[in-house]
């Protein structure tokens, strides 16, 4: 305890996870190197993303594109489509789930890759881009042999791999989406739709090893994370700097 009272500052995942999120983000490292550690972090901002989306399929399949090449993987050896929110899905499908709506991507290797994303992402860019770049992560640990589908852990092993992208930005903001409407005679209110598989501590904390693993110990890249989430990055980063 120091002098005022003031002890270590605590992770902000358990143990558990915290020992999850380390040994796989070093496992990332075996497998696919560090170049991508040397890489910029993506940034929703206009160096990164020139472009927009404009709710049409055309722009969409471009924006995919340039998602692959953030993910390493040639666009021709995956197959993109649009779905509306109530298809049915195939029994092959993982879904990227939210939980008070439809999935908002799905992932199917049968004959060929298919990635479907939902129409509602078309105008929709950090949307679009947190569901690509997770479909496009089951691609690289599904689709190229890296695990197994019946792996309990495969769907947030996808979304911290997109931490280890560079991607985990869009994924962690995307995480949590709050809305206000009005509706008639005066009524209003106030809802919310959740996606992905890791919660608020977890995106936070992943983060912070990512800055760790880069050598960074202030980067302005976590500026992009919601308020949220960065106060966690910024307690898992006091953490690892106290020796944790």
């Amino acid at each position: 305890m120091g002098l005022f009272g003031f002890g270590k500052v605590e992770c902000p995942v358990d143990p558990d996870s915290r020992e999850w999120i380390e040994a796989n983000m070093k496992w990332f490292a075996e497998e696919f190197g560090d170049s991508r550690l040397k890489a910029p972090v993506i940034l929703p901002v206009d160096e990164f993303f020139p472009f927009g989306l404009d709710g049409t399929e055309a722009t969409a399949h471009r924006m995919f594109a340039h998602v692959c090449g953030f993910m390493e993987v040639n666009p021709d050896d995956v197959h993109l489509e649009f779905a509306e929110h109530d298809e049915p899905l195939t029994t092959r499908t993982l879904e990227y789930n939210w939980s008070s709506d439809a999935p908002a991507g799905t992932y199917e290797d049968n004959v060929y890759t298919k990635i479907t994303i939902s129409r509602a992402h078309l105008d929709n860019a950090l949307g679009f881009v947190a569901t690509a770049a997770h479909e496009l992560g089951h691609f690289l640990l599904l689709g190229q042999d890296r695990l197994d589908a019946d792996e309990p852990d495969h769907e947030p092993l996808t979304d911290l791999l997109t931490v280890y992208f560079g991607l985990g930005i869009f994924g962690a903001n995307a995480s949590l989406v709050e809305r206000q409407y009005e509706g008639a005679i005066g009524m209003a209110g106030w809802g919310y739709s959740r996606t992905g598989y890791l919660d608020f501590p977890m995106w936070g904390y992943a983060h912070a090893v990512l800055a760790h693993a880069r050598g960074e110990d202030k980067p302005p890249w976590a500026a992009h994370l919601r308020p949220d989430v960065r106060a966690l990055f910024k307690r898992g980063m006091k953490y690892i700097q106290q020796g944790g």
